[in-house]
């Protein structure tokens, strides 16, 4: 048996992986602080021989399969650029640091970077997908905005008409690559996220997606050509394999 076969649908298969993150990278090139996929495979070597079904020991010539699988895939932390709106709501952060959101669903705080926010009908601020933006002040306390005169300023402090209401809060954590996205731009934690006071906050601008359009679509012209080259590997050691089969039936 021709074993580059399953070397070359591993390929494959691995492309098809690739070619589903990308797409959903480029899917959410306008969604607000969507940070980019990238898929990490990893090379296998597998063995494969026959083996005695009394002892489980390995019989006979032993073979070798090279194969790669998705082991995971790893966020592109990467700032998008700001993107100026004029909305008083609107607030990008410039530095190592997430918002922190409840949601009114399960009642979990997520972490996002997602900055473009509004009021909902008791006048918190609320991210776009109707999570609650959370304040310093008290054990998770929302921030009310009861009033005209909104300002923010880059130490996340709120003031409404004059009057502060309360401060955004910010976080950051070791290791980001622990962090597991939820949605499109929403994270959950397993660690226990640090206190922030060196990052700036950015009123009236959003953070845009840190997707870049054109290596993108690169990429997936890159994916398409070596997808059909593979069908082709697989299609061509098909027919070998079928034409030793047959000659060996006419022996």
């Amino acid at each position: 048996m021709n074993h580059g076969i399953y070397t070359a649908l591993s390929g494959s298969l691995a492309n098809e992986r690739r070619l589903d993150i990308m797409t959903n990278n480029l899917a959410n090139l306008n969604t607000t602080g969507f940070k980019r996929e990238m898929p990490v495979f990893s090379s296998v070597l597998a063995q494969q021989s026959g083996k005695s079904q009394e002892s489980g020991l390995l019989q006979g010539p032993v073979e070798y399969v090279n194969a790669a699988f998705n082991q995971d895939n790893q966020v592109d932390f990467k700032p998008g650029a700001l993107q100026p709106t004029g909305n008083k709501l609107d607030l990008a952060i410039e530095g190592d640091a997430f918002f922190v959101v409840r949601s009114s669903r399960d009642g979990n705080d997520y972490y996002t970077r997602a900055g473009g926010f509004g009021l909902n009908s008791s006048k918190e601020m609320i991210s776009a997908d109707g999570n609650v933006l959370l304040n310093t002040d008290g054990v998770g306390q929302p921030l009310v905005i009861d009033g005209a005169d909104i300002k923010i300023n880059e130490q996340g402090v709120v003031v409404v008409d004059g009057s502060p209401v309360g401060t955004i809060r910010l976080v950051r954590f070791a290791d980001r690559q622990s962090l597991r996205k939820v949605g499109a731009s929403n994270f959950q934690a397993s660690g226990t996220p640090q206190k922030v006071d060196d990052v700036i906050l950015r009123q009236g601008v959003k953070e845009i997606s840190n997707v870049d359009p054109l290596s993108s679509m690169v990429g997936l012209i890159e994916i398409s050509r070596q997808y059909e080259l593979q069908q082709k590997i697989i299609t061509s050691l098909g027919d070998v394999n079928h034409l030793a089969a047959s000659e060996i039936a006419a022996l």
